[in-house]
């Protein structure tokens, strides 16, 4: 993140975007997810499909809530992963970024790059910093 950047200046690209999550594929097994998750300090997977384009994410509560109801080991993630993203251009304000967030309380912010592509996770942690920023800047 720019040190000297304030929040009317700020975007969401001025934040670190790609740690906190690893991309999987959809056809990814609860098994291999769970796998995956145990190994990463903290962050969640993004799951992508045939098109390479983010469509759900994966929690570890949410991992374990479909674990605990039964779910099989063997099942892709497409049946648990959840669909509530949104998707927010790199270069938005941080402002209309926390609002539009603050709004909508997606499971997952997805920072899209200006072509449309994959460029980072705009995480609860970054959202946090993002607050904070705001609120000290008044």
């Amino acid at each position: 993140m720019q040190r000297n950047a304030g929040p009317s200046t700020m975007r969401v690209r001025d934040f670190v975007i790609t740690d906190e999550f690893q991309l999987v594929a959809a056809t990814t097994s609860l098994k291999e997810a769970t796998e995956r998750l145990l190994e990463m300090r903290r962050g969640v997977l993004l799951v992508e499909d045939r098109e390479h384009e983010v469509v759900g994410v994966v929690t570890e509560r949410g991992l374990l809530r479909h674990l605990a109801a039964g779910e099989r080991l063997e099942a892709p993630l497409d049946h648990i992963m959840d669909r509530h993203l949104l998707h927010l251009p790199s270069d938005l304000g941080l402002h209309e970024a926390v609002q539009q967030i603050g709004e909508r309380q997606p499971s997952a912010v997805i920072v899209d790059a200006s072509d449309g592509s994959f460029a980072g996770y705009f995480s609860p942690t970054d959202f946090l910093e993002a607050q904070r920023r705001m609120r000290d800047d008044i």
